[in-house]
């Protein structure tokens, strides 16, 4: 594993994986530190790796409403870009009379064995929206021109 210097390495039930190395708050914990940015056309969203692998949830079965948009990691974090501007990755358009919004889940399942015939399948689903105004006032300051 390449885990990060905020990260270690360990084993959770037969699976080896990068634990956090510091504590986190609650916040953090329940959202695994989930961090939108929506830039108009292209947004992205992550999370922290070491959280989704204590909580049980390893990066490699992760993924968007579209099963084939997976995330990439990068510096200890799951990555998922994806153009707000598209249904693309499964993503989700609702309009309402001011804003438009783009939505889509990270989501994921995980089949435990607890050593015999019990099986725990467990499920992650992290709701993500990027809302934009239908309409955007602009301005322009005075320009004056002056000849010489």
């Amino acid at each position: 594993m390449n885990c990060t210097e905020d990260e270690w390495c360990g084993d959770r039930q037969g699976l080896i994986g990068c634990y956090c190395a510091h504590t986190h708050n609650e916040t953090q914990l329940r959202t695994f530190d989930y961090q939108l940015s929506c830039n108009g056309n292209n947004s992205s969203v992550s999370i922290s790796r070491c959280l989704l692998f204590t909580a049980g949830f390893p990066a490699n079965v992760l993924h968007l409403n579209d099963p084939e948009c997976t995330g990439h990691l990068s510096h200890g974090r799951l990555q998922f870009n994806f153009e707000s501007n598209t249904r693309a990755c499964g993503n989700r358009l609702q309009v309402n009379s001011t804003h438009f919004t783009y939505s889509n889940t990270i989501q994921g399942t995980v089949n435990e064995n607890i050593g015999g015939v019990i099986t725990r399948e467990r499920k992650i689903s992290l709701h993500l929206a990027c809302e934009y105004p239908l309409s955007i006032n602009l301005s322009s300051p005075n320009i004056t021109h002056v000849e010489r």
